[in-house]
């Protein structure tokens, strides 16, 4: 005998098609919280090198325009510091002669971020000083650790990564000869 039931089928989703709704979901919020924590990565870094960028840039306008010493008397130098490893750098301002190093500002970089490969004229160094010299803006460049104690015309590049990871990096440049500044 045959039986003339029909079986009525409720409106819904299997339980097959929710677990592959749930994994889709939990894949794309991974992949947008990992691509989130790249962007401030990148961030950190893009920040960090603006402002070494500007601030070298601002010591060599100080020295182009005739700013003077805080003392009130002609400006020596104006320069800039930054040693590997440290979370901050330093501009300065020093008297013709060498005396009375003044330091006029000092940046603290994002715990995130670190300084390293210091190159001055080729050679690795732990520090460098950039200072712009009067009246048209020659850069001397002076590595701590290499042979170039205080070399005129030569070129020296460090990188800003974040905690040490190539992945976020930039390298500023600083070329003692044309006198540009860059940030790759």
């Amino acid at each position: 005998m045959k039986s003339n039931t029909k079986i009525k089928l409720s409106p819904g989703f299997t339980m097959v098609e929710l677990i592959v709704i749930l994994a889709i979901t939990v894949v794309l919020s991974g992949s947008i919280i990992a691509n989130f924590r790249n962007g401030d990565r990148s961030r950190d870094v893009r920040v960090a090198t603006d402002s070494i960028q500007s601030a070298l840039r601002q010591m060599q306008n100080n020295i182009l325009s005739g700013v003077q010493h805080p003392s009130g008397s002609p400006a020596g130098d104006f320069g800039f510091e930054i040693t590997s490893g440290q979370k901050n750098y330093l501009t300065f301002s020093e008297l013709p002669g060498g005396g009375s190093k003044q330091t006029l500002e000092t940046v603290t970089l994002p715990d995130s971020v670190t300084i390293s490969n210091i190159i001055v004229g080729g050679q690795a160094a732990s520090k460098i000083e950039v200072r712009f010299l009067p009246p048209f803006g020659k850069i001397q460049i002076t590595g701590i650790g290499t042979s170039y104690s205080q070399a005129i015309n030569v070129v020296s590049s460090f990188k800003v990564r974040f905690r040490g990871e190539t992945l976020g990096e930039k390298t500023v440049h600083v070329d003692g000869i044309t006198g540009k500044i860059s940030v790759e």
